[in-house]
């Protein structure tokens, strides 16, 4: 299989980036290895769970159990891949295109990859399917103090500050994360409607859709706290000598939360003031020429 120079580019990235959590460190050590998912026969695993259920433990854990780096909705946005996705959303993607994103990749988890584990399946059939669920009470509370608070068609319960951010940034990843994540998740899979019975409806026919749908021999329903053993189990991999990864990542995102939300004020007061005094010096200079 050939390495083409996108992916070389990344494999640079994770083997020079600093680590800045657990995740992260396996990640970066795996990356050396010479057995990595690079040289082997495509993903092992494919993850059929929502944002929410546990995914950034999954990553960590399914990252030392393969031997290869997972992907995460974390790997999206650190590589801008949100036209790839909305290429996928909206015309799909061929069987090279598949193997080619994810040739560096033994894993992969989370949004929006998730949306398209049947896609996946396909290309790689050896391949095992994990469906990371949770009470969807709990999942939505979840998504309520996280990832709602900034998604583009969960508007009326942004805060003020992320409104504005997010209308006055037009262009760059975080404008083409807005779009990808709208296409591919919102609209097609609760219509951009917020409302709690809603969205937890849609959480709850997703992950019925994924149990009828996957062949029982390739599907494993996996809770976080259900730990090590069905996973290895379901893997036939022996249990690592270590506790399952425990990576909860809501204080940093409600940390982002508060930087987007202060950011949007800020451009806002220095719009406004841009205005204020153009506006001002536009006055004067009128009175001015008027005197004479």
């Amino acid at each position: 299989m050939s390495i083409t120079p996108q992916a070389l580019g990344k494999m640079h990235d994770i083997t020079r980036k600093r680590s800045n959590s657990i995740n992260e460190a396996a990640e970066h050590a795996v990356a050396l290895l010479p057995n990595r998912a690079l040289y082997s026969n495509g993903l092992k695993v494919i993850g059929a769970g929502w944002g929410r259920t546990g995914t950034m433990s999954l990553k960590a854990a399914l990252t030392i159990l393969t031997g290869g780096p997972t992907y995460h909705m974390k790997n999206n946005i650190m590589y801008d891949d949100n036209n790839f996705w909305l290429e996928a959303g909206t015309n799909g993607k061929t069987e090279e295109e598949w193997i080619d994103f994810f040739q560096l990749y033994a894993a992969t988890v989370d949004i929006p990859s998730c949306l398209f584990w049947k896609d996946l399946l396909k290309v790689y059939p050896n391949a095992k399917v994990i469906l990371s669920t949770r009470n969807s009470e709990s999942w939505y509370e979840s998504c309520v103090d996280t990832i709602f608070q900034m998604q583009p068609g969960n508007y009326d319960n942004q805060q003020y500050g992320v409104k504005i951010f997010q209308a006055l940034v037009p262009i760059g990843p975080g404008r083409s994360f807005k779009k990808m994540l709208s296409s591919v998740w919102e609209k097609g899979y609760f219509d951009n409607n917020y409302n709690k019975d809603n969205v937890i409806n849609a959480f709850n026919k997703w992950n019925e859709s994924v149990i009828n749908q996957c062949p029982k021999d390739k599907l494993l329903i996996f809770e976080a706290k259900d730990g090590w053993e069905p996973l290895c189990k379901f893997l036939n991999v022996p249990i690592p000598d270590c506790k399952y990864p425990n990576l909860n990542d809501t204080e940093e995102f409600k940390r982002v939360i508060k930087l987007v939300n202060i950011s949007g004020w800020l451009l806002a007061g220095a719009i406004t003031s841009v205005i204020t005094l153009g506006a001002y010096y536009t006055y004067k200079g009128i009175t001015i020429t008027n005197r004479k």
